[in-house]
């Protein structure tokens, strides 16, 4: 099963990108500190978001690959986690942002595929209780709840 870029929803997401990106310059432009402040912190930012944004949707192929071997989520950069790896997955939400999260039986040979900066914050989320294995279907198509349906199947069969 393979979950593409739905590229309506994201034309959309990237439209709100450029009004956040004019909304942060217009702070930057006001007469007063904590705005000009606000906006030379948040201008960076969402123009790295955008770009990481619209970086994602350059890939080609699929973005996330739930096959017979494992799953594979492009934007973790740890390859294919094989089934073998997977204890449990679980749907959480954070801030109305549907994720499903995966629980590996070894996390720390994850960390060590990332690129530095990328395995660096996974430790740290990971050494706070939170998983950084998080897959978001946000503008992917099909969504979350099929996934959780197949990825739930195939667990079911390797365990039986």
């Amino acid at each position: 099963m393979t979950f593409r870029t739905d590229y309506a929803r994201a034309t959309f997401l990237l439209l709100l990108c450029g009004l956040f990106i004019w909304l942060t310059y217009s702070l930057v432009q006001q007469s007063g500190l904590y705005e000009r402040i606000m906006g030379w912190i948040g201008l960076p930012i969402i123009a790295f978001g955008t770009l990481n944004f619209i970086a994602n949707l350059m890939g080609r192929g699929p973005t996330v690959v739930i096959s017979d071997t494992g799953i594979l989520d492009r934007r973790l950069r740890v390859g294919e986690i094989p089934w073998r790896d997977i204890v449990a997955i679980d749907i959480v939400q954070n801030r109305g942002a549907r994720y499903l999260k995966l629980k590996l039986r070894d996390p720390s040979s994850y960390f060590e595929r990332m690129p530095l900066l990328q395995g660096i914050l996974a430790r740290i989320i990971y050494s706070i209780g939170l998983s950084p294995f998080c897959i978001a279907f946000v503008g992917l198509t099909p969504g979350l709840d099929d996934a959780y349906f197949a990825i739930t199947e195939k667990l079911a069969s390797i365990d039986t």
